[in-house]
């Protein structure tokens, strides 16, 4: 612990030199230079060594999805919702001498560098996929798609006619616990087991469309085996995040690299990253 300290306190006290000059602006966020090097010390304490431009990269990810969160969902995690978060990290960390570098090379847990470089994606990113998952506006061709399936099948129609039909088998008892989805309150496998098909008797057909993070469900219970659920039903997948994020992106979050040296760097050495112009 006490090297990564020391590696951690020597680069902060060099950065505290580095002019914040402005090198780059992700739609109304700016990214100066001391954020790059700031980055760039929070990485070496996982062991890593990233040049400005790899550093300059992920900040540039990491700030087009909250200007995608903010701009496109009208949400963005407040200095509460930070703070909050940072105690989470403190509690839950595997890992506390890293954690302790990396509080050390951004100043401390309540500077405004650590809060905004390391604990702020925590936030964002699980907050951007469960919104998007759940957004009627984006899925709402496969919500009326889904909706005009299960309006046939209570008329009587016959689940293996439609396209979406499949079958699958769901664990009675998933092996490994099942991480909480994104949004927090999303069906996965256990509370399909336990809100769904533990309620249902063989033949039967869930009376609701069942949602989860990628998909919209028909769900009727085939018969219960020694270990699993045999189910079929209707599934209708849910766009992919990828596509739609990019191209709201380069529809609507202009991206400026102003240093030249950098600009220069990234398209000689990544030049495959999907939002360098």
């Amino acid at each position: 612990m006490a090297g990564l300290l020391v590696v951690a306190l020597a680069v902060t006290t060099y950065f505290l030199a580095v002019p914040k000059t402005v090198v780059a602006k992700v739609g109304s966020a700016t990214i100066n230079n001391s954020q790059i090097y700031e980055y760039i010390a929070m990485e070496k304490c996982y062991g890593a060594t990233y040049s400005r431009p790899e550093a300059l990269a992920s900040i540039v990810n990491n700030a087009l999805q909250t200007q995608v969160l903010s701009d496109f969902f009208n949400l963005r995690p407040t200095i509460q919702d930070l703070s909050s978060a940072a105690r989470q990290i403190d509690q839950n960390t595997k890992d506390p001498t890293v954690l302790s570098c990396i509080k050390s090379a951004l100043g401390g847990e309540s500077n405004a560098a650590y809060l905004s470089i390391f604990v702020e994606p925590t936030i964002v990113n699980p907050a951007l996929y469960g919104n998007f998952s759940l957004s009627p506006k984006i899925n709402s061709l496969q919500m009326k798609t889904i909706n005009t399936i299960f309006a046939k099948v209570e008329a009587g129609a016959n689940l293996q006619s439609f396209s979406g039909y499949q079958k699958f088998d769901v664990p009675i008892k998933p092996p490994l616990p099942t991480n909480i989805s994104a949004a927090g309150f999303q069906l996965n496998n256990d509370n399909l087991v336990n809100e769904v098909l533990k309620k249902m008797k063989p033949g039967e057909i869930w009376p609701k469309i069942v949602e989860n993070d990628s998909s919209f469900e028909i769900i009727r219970l085939v018969r219960t085996g020694a270990n699993n659920y045999h189910v079929d039903g209707i599934v209708i997948n849910k766009p992919p995040f990828d596509p739609w994020f990019q191209g709201y992106v380069k529809a609507n979050i202009p991206i400026k690299i102003l240093d030249r040296g950098l600009l220069s760097d990234l398209k000689k050495n990544y030049s495959s990253l999907w939002w360098l112009r």
